[in-house]
């Protein structure tokens, strides 16, 4: 079996600007917007799922409050998503995008989620992000709370689909292997990847390789969704960021956007092959794989920590980079990093 799969390097509006209030005409933009590139999508080039970037309903806007992005944030499902869902029941496709949501069991909180419409109009997934630390609120946070509230296969989900068995990693969390794998250990076999980076990534660095590895290692495909532009916003049209691309599960570039600007990005992709690949023994590094082996390194290893802000939100960005300081420090001075000569 094999479909087409496109994303989008799409244009966005902000709900917010430095200093002004929330814009609610923005996010209703927005989420037009989005509607209609689904709907290029499935017309122009028949996919059967179509990604949207991270933020592709709100923008981002360093520097707001916490309290700016709760008053922002949107339910999922809720009026916003519905009419995603309304898009996929019209065009038969699946639909998969990432904003910022509002948890009524969490008040004063704003989370980070991925969330994939089907084509019947229903939400089958929603993925709340794990990495990349800012003002908002990860599960991991909350660990204890949030396991009591959603149990642990919230944490890593996946959904069995006609196109394949599907997870998200949003952003620069290709950078930690970990989600990839946990992933992969799943069954995942598609990663829907939805940035929202301007970060000008060297390609000399192997920030320019994450996506192909973690395909390549976990013999998966993997759509990076990214978006483009802000309009209204002067000299954002062209500023270097990752480019929106697919790649397949030996870790190949199959299609790339070529400008900062709005656009799609469509390959084909072929689950069969996939799962050729995945069940035959040559370099099966999946197969190949000892968790158990590595479980009591990652026990006792004492990193970031679970829970740190369960009794309340972090206020600012700044609280979370304070505790990285400490972090460091902690590690060098239990011997596991070794500080530079003064």
């Amino acid at each position: 079996m094999t479909y087409r799969l496109t994303v989008c390097q799409q244009a966005l509006r902000r709900v917010f600007d430095e200093t002004g209030p929330f814009d609610r005409s923005a996010l209703d933009f927005n989420v037009a917007h989005a509607c209609e590139m689904v709907r290029a999508a499935v017309r122009e080039q028949g996919s059967k799922l179509v990604l949207l970037p991270e933020f592709c309903l709100h923008g981002i806007t360093p520097g707001r409050s916490v309290a700016d992005w709760v008053q922002a944030s949107i339910r999922m499902p809720g009026p916003e998503t519905d009419r995603l869902s309304a898009v996929a029941a019209e065009t038969g496709a699946y639909v998969g995008g990432c904003s910022f949501e509002f948890i009524p069991d969490f008040p004063d909180r704003y989370w980070n989620t991925a969330f994939l419409i089907a084509p019947s109009g229903e939400m089958v997934m929603k993925y709340r992000k794990l990495y990349a630390m800012t003002s908002k609120t990860r599960p991991s946070d909350v660990y204890s709370d949030w396991i009591r509230a959603y149990g642990y296969k919230s944490i890593f989900p996946v959904v069995d689909t006609p196109l394949g068995r599907l997870g998200f990693l949003i952003a620069r969390e290709t950078h930690w292997p970990e989600v990839a794998r946990a992933l992969a250990m799943k069954g995942a076999e598609v990663f829907l990847n939805t940035m929202g980076s301007r970060i000008t990534v060297d390609p000399a660095t192997g920030a320019h390789l994450v996506r192909q590895m973690r395909a390549y290692e976990n013999i998966a495909y993997l759509a990076a969704a990214n978006y483009g532009p802000f309009i209204g916003v002067a000299g954002s049209a062209g500023k270097p960021r990752m480019y929106a691309e697919i790649v397949d599960f030996e870790g190949r570039i199959l299609a790339q956007a070529d400008t900062y600007d709005e656009t799609t990005v469509t390959a084909e992709i072929d689950i069969q092959a996939l799962r050729c690949r995945r069940t035959g023994q040559t370099n099966n590094l999946l197969v190949q794989l000892q968790p158990r082996l590595h479980a009591r390194s990652y026990a006792s290893a004492d990193h970031f920590p679970l829970d740190h802000w369960l009794d309340r939100p972090v206020a600012h960005e700044a609280e979370n980079t304070a505790l990285e300081r400490d972090i460091i420090d902690r590690l060098v001075a239990n011997g596991i990093l070794i500080a530079p000569d003064a």
